[in-house]
Order: C-alpha cells, then structure tokens, then sequence
C-alpha cells in the first residue's frame, strides 16, 4: 500500500465532498451528510498503514517520557516489534482495543501557572497517529487558509507575517483573542459533531470517543475525562483544529471580499480580516471604532459558547488600537514611524526569560554566590562550588561594564545567554570562560583605595 497515494484520494474525497455540500442553493438544498468520507477502519488495521505509522512515531519519540506502562521507544522496539504490531492490528480489526490512561506530567507556563500535559503509551501513539495520518488530508480541505497552528507546511512566523500584512493593508483596530483552557474545556460532543460531518463510519468514531474518555493517571488513582483533548497527544491538535475551524467560518461570513469589499470601501463601512494559530487568534478591523470592536467580541464569545462549548479567556482578550501595540505568539506588534517618515508595522520577540528557564537559575546562583564571597575575608581560600549541566559546548566570552561582547572562534555565545548570565553593573569588569570542563567567573571590583578581588569556579559536569 502506497500511503501518500490513499492520503491523496482521500483528499480528492473530501474535495468532492465540500463541492457537493456548496452546491446547494435555497430553492434545491443539498444533503451535506452525503458523499463523506467511509471505511476508515479498514485502514486503522491495514498492515502497510499501522507499520508507516509505527515508523513515524517511534522516530518521532525517541528519548520522549514513556506511558503509564514504563515502556520506553528503546525498550519497545528492542524485541519482536513485528509481533506487538501484529497483535496491535488484531485488536483494531476485532474490536477489543482499549487504549490506556493518560500520564499526567505539569510544566510550568511563563505566567507561573502549571500545564497540564497527557502522556499517552507508545502503543497508544501508534494508533493515535494512525488516526491522524487518516484525519490530516481529508480536514486539510476543510480548514481556512487563515489558520496556521499544527499544520503542514505552516508555523507562528507564518501567522505573524499575516499580521504585519494586515497593519500595513491599514486595518487599525485589533481584537487579540484567547481561548480559556481550550485543550482542557473542549466538548466532546463538538469533537465528535466535527469529525462526523466529515466521516461516516460509525467504528472509527467510536475509536475517536475511546481515545477521549481514555482518562487520566495522577499519583497512581485513575481518573476520567469527560470534557477535553490531552495536551501531548498525537491526535489532539488536529481535533482541536477541527472544532475551531467553525470559528474561522464564522469570522469569514463577518468579512466582506470581492465587490462587496469594494462597496464597503466606497461608502466607508467596516470590514474584517482574521489570523488564527491554533487557540490564539487576532481579528483586525478598519473603518470602525472600538465600540464596533467590543460588539464583534461578544458575538466571537457567543458563538464559542453555543457551538464549539468553549469560553473566552477574559484576562487575554483584549482591544487594542495597533498604534498601542498588542502580544501575538509571542511577538509584540505596533505600527510605528519608519525611516522614512511612513508609518510601518514593527514587531520585535519577547526576550523576558521563563522563571524556570536555565539562563535565569546561572543568573539567580552565581550572582548568589558572588554575593556570599564578597563578604568573605581576601584571606580565606577561594571558594568553589559546582552547578548543574549548564553549558554544553566550548565557550569563551570577555566582557566589560560598556557591555562590549568579545566572541572567541572556539565557540558561539549570544549576547542576550551573556547578559542574562549574570547582573549588568556599572565600574564591574567581569571574565567568563565557559568549557565544558569547567566555567570560571571572575569578577574584580575597586572600591577607592581599597582592591577586592573574588574568585569562583563552576565546575559543569
């Protein structure tokens, strides 16, 4: 079986679909249940198909946090890998496959919560992107080409360069919109009403709803899901997308394209444009003001509440004039005064590091115990300490209080890894030799007559 081949006709199968769907018209209405997708199951337990998506998934997992049954990439393909497939075939093609819990890790967020993040077993995996590798082509038709998050040939910097497209275009106002614990709050049902207006075979939902209710390990008790998609599943994102796209629909019936663009442009009526990357999303308006704004906003939540079950994030959606700026993936955007005098969207990366990240813990502990060392007598011995695996790669940086960065040929380091490595002051001359045997920091401070020097040594394992 030739995978990308049955990917494509499953394409051109959803194609004929939706120009099915679109061809009725109010006087002869057509059924948009017909001509979808079927026998998808087939293809769940079809040999070729679950071997290309154990390859996809065992190189995609490699070195990743096993399930809740321990069993890492290495161990699972380590013995009889042909037999555990063939068993994982026949249980998708009798009906008796039952996937396992969810492994619940947190990772923090830059905000200083927790995310919640479902671990699924390799073999679980396995399936999981059996399922998508069957999902992927047929909704690809279906998804609006505003819509960039986790899919093919698309990322951030492509819904960014869509931003900066639509503030030079003159749209003025900006609507930056976040779903409230869209991967945790997601309805089921809108899950499922999603993937059946697309696919009519009734095993292959019902594989669906068991990877939904699969449910959750936390501290060795089970518990079960009965609303939301596992942040960390192969399956999830693309489900999640599912259940947005109506929202991308709904946002174009708002807009107004072709000659009536033109009419709203001659008579100076408001019209919209859109980009979203998956639960974020920005809506940017012209000819309006911001109570036009504040209206649109409360339909957009409206809507996500009735048919998709989900709730806008209060404290992130906000409506900004982009001359104010506003936050998107990270970026934060603004139309400025160019070089010439014009006015040109400017974007620029949020550098403020994560709490947890490893460039603000050197910075917290070396500067710690530079701060313990001062106060140390100049005749004690030098004090040495050793810290985690910091550095990875041969180093060596010199620099001074005017934040002159000398960059030896052995090695790379970025200016922004240096200034966050440790406090910026004035009259400080500061010497950082970083190996991967072991980093010096030297730090020599004059105080009037009186010279202080302080040596500590990191040692990086």
């Amino acid at each position: 079986m030739n995978v990308q081949e049955v990917q494509r006709r499953l394409w051109e199968r959803s194609r004929a679909h939706r120009e099915h769907r679109e061809a009725g018209r109010p006087l002869f209405p057509t059924n948009p249940y017909e001509n979808r997708v079927r026998n998808l199951m087939d293809l769940m337990h079809q040999p070729d198909w679950l071997h290309a998506a154990m390859e996809r998934t065992v190189e995609r997992s490699k070195g990743k946090a096993p399930g809740v049954d321990g069993v890492t990439t290495y161990k699972y393909t380590r013995h009889g890998l042909d037999q555990k497939i063939e068993q994982l075939r026949l249980e998708l093609k009798s009906g008796t496959y039952r996937p396992k819990p969810l492994r619940r890790v947190e990772i923090p967020k830059a905000n200083g919560t927790m995310r919640p993040l479902g671990i699924p077993c390799l073999r679980d995996k396995i399936v999981q992107e059996a399922v998508r590798m069957a999902l992927e082509p047929i909704f690809e038709m279906e998804f609006h080409d505003n819509s960039y998050g986790f899919r093919p040939n698309r990322s951030a910097h492509h819904a960014v360069f869509r931003c900066q497209h639509l503030m030079r275009a003159g749209f003025s106002w900006v609507i930056e919109g976040d779903v409230k614990a869209c991967f945790d709050e997601i309805s089921h049902e809108a899950i499922l009403k999603a993937v059946r207006e697309k696919v009519m075979d009734n095993k292959f939902l019902e594989l669906i709803d068991l990877f939904l209710k699969a449910g959750v390990k936390i501290d060795g008790k089970f518990h079960p899901t009965v609303q939301g998609v596992p942040q960390g599943g192969v399956v999830s994102p693309l489900l999640a997308n599912a259940v947005l796209n109506k929202l991308d629909w709904f946002l174009q019936s708002k807009a107004r394209m072709g000659i009536s663009m033109q009419k709203a442009y001659a008579n100076s009526e408001p019209n919209i444009r859109f980009t979203r990357y998956a639960d974020d999303w920005c809506v940017f308006l012209t000819r309006t003001n911001k109570r036009y704004a504040e209206s649109l906003k409360e339909e957009i939540s409206e809507f996500l509440e009735a048919d998709c079950g989900l709730r806008l994030s209060l404290e992130k959606t906000k409506v900004t004039h982009v001359r104010d700026g506003f936050d998107f993936l990270g970026f934060h955007m603004e139309k400025g005064i160019g070089q010439k005098g014009k006015s040109v969207p400017k974007s620029r990366w949020d550098k403020r590091p994560s709490p947890t990240s490893h460039t603000v813990w050197m910075k917290r502990y070396a500067n710690d115990r530079l701060k313990r060392a001062s106060m140390r007598d100049s005749s004690e011995p030098t004090p040495s300490f050793e810290a985690g695996p910091i550095i990875s790669k041969l180093r060596t940086i010199t620099m001074t209080s005017q934040e002159n960065l000398t960059i030896s040929p052995i090695g790379r380091w970025s200016r922004q890894s240096a200034g966050n490595s440790i406090f910026r002051r004035e009259s400080v001359t500061r010497s950082i030799i970083l190996t991967e045997e072991s980093a010096l920091i030297r730090r020599s401070e004059s105080s009037g007559s009186r010279t202080r020097r302080c040596h500590t040594i990191i040692e990086v394992r």
